[in-house]
């Protein structure tokens, strides 16, 4: 049940991001219509997915009322405090981010602390715990915030449909690999069971710290090329060619750490029940390297205007590799090679994604 919700609130966190938190880093924050526009959307997203969420899952009968609304604010105020980290990231104060997470956690952890004291812990419990932890960093968050980001801009005169036209492609964009992730477990229940299953997403878990590292670069490459926004396009691409030679090679340094460690470090993870199959954490690690190639070009191409051709090639990548990944599994019956067919398609991808950029550098006056 944890995990179910936990993907749909990963989803929701990628539609918010994309939406409202690419918007806020792209567009002209500044200006008092696209201002309005982003606390509208800011306000109005999680709120209404919190709520949908919450009631989803008390209707469905996996919580009881009161967890339900736990869940319902945890997830509303996550999604809020994220936006506020990412004007912090839009502003590179990435040290009060870390101070940001710090109280964060610290209250969810103590919260949960008091509660196994006086009580058996349950699922509804955590979404408490987290409910108080993003309470504490929301406010945090806005108080570390720099003076020129604390005003609020008159709701009457938001743009709504400018914010609306750029976020929604990239929320989109931002919701593709998700639902790529969730087509393929699926496929992989009905083609070789839960067993097998588990072990490719308890190999994810296992790479899952270098897939964040590198979903955390990608945010500040979007901050750092929406600053350099007047600068030449054939420039940029030096920068993002930079940028994808760094990020996957240093990429294969924690892959390979994770990997020569797996014989100590993943029965932690499974308790010795199973083991991680090679050939999945192999094909985990290439796609991290992978993400982190593709993710300069696709970064430049949005900020660039050109989020409509972003989408376009992840859908038809995504769309490859998924038909590719179906056909492997009716013909072998195994899922351990669906990760590295996955990364494999994100970096042509990637590589398709520059040779556009390319083009239009060689159209430029």
């Amino acid at each position: 049940m944890f995990a179910s919700i936990y993907g749909v609130v990963v989803l929701g966190t990628a539609i918010n991001t994309g939406l409202v938190g690419d918007s806020l880093t792209v567009l002209g924050r500044h200006q008092r219509g696209i201002r309005a526009a982003l606390q509208v959307w800011g306000l109005m997203v999680p709120l209404a997915f919190g709520t949908m969420l919450g009631v989803g899952a008390w209707a469905a009968g996996a919580l009881t009322a009161w967890f339900a609304v736990a869940l319902s604010v945890s997830t509303s105020l996550f999604l809020i405090e994220d936006l506020l980290r990412r004007l912090l990231m839009a502003n590179f104060r990435f040290g009060r981010i870390v101070i940001v997470d710090v109280c964060g956690l610290t209250s969810s952890s103590l919260t949960l602390v008091v509660i196994a004291t006086v009580s058996t812990l349950e699922v509804g419990h955590f979404f408490l715990a987290l409910a108080l932890g993003q309470a504490l960093a929301l406010v945090v968050a806005f108080s570390v915030l720099p003076a020129p980001e604390r005003w609020w801009a008159p709701i009457g005169s938001a743009n709504l449909g400018t914010v609306a036209r750029y976020g929604s492609w990239r929320a989109v964009q931002a919701s593709i690999k998700p639902a790529l992730l969730a087509f393929v477990r699926i496929a992989g229940l009905g083609f070789v069971g839960a067993a097998a299953v588990g072990q490719l997403e308890a190999s994810r878990v296992y790479l899952s710290p270098v897939l964040i590292v590198i979903g955390g670069l990608s945010t500040v490459m979007l901050a750092r090329f929406a600053a350099r926004k007047g600068d030449g396009l054939d420039e940029l691409i030096r920068a993002a060619d930079r940028s994808a030679a760094w990020i996957s090679g240093l990429s294969l340094l924690p892959v390979g750490a994770a990997l020569a460690l797996e014989p100590v470090a993943a029965p932690l993870l499974t308790g010795g029940d199973f083991s991680l199959p090679l050939i999945t954490l192999l094909g985990w690690g290439a796609y991290a390297v992978a993400t982190g190639f593709t993710a300069p070009y696709s970064t430049l191409a949005a900020v660039r205007g050109s989020q409509r051709t972003v989408v376009g090639v992840r859908v038809a990548e995504s769309a490859v590799a998924a038909g590719v990944v179906l056909l492997v599994l009716w013909w072998s019956s195994t899922i351990t090679w669906a990760p590295l067919l996955l990364g494999i398609g994100s970096g042509v991808g990637g590589l398709w994604l520059r040779a556009i950029l390319k083009r239009q550098v060689e159209r430029e006056p």
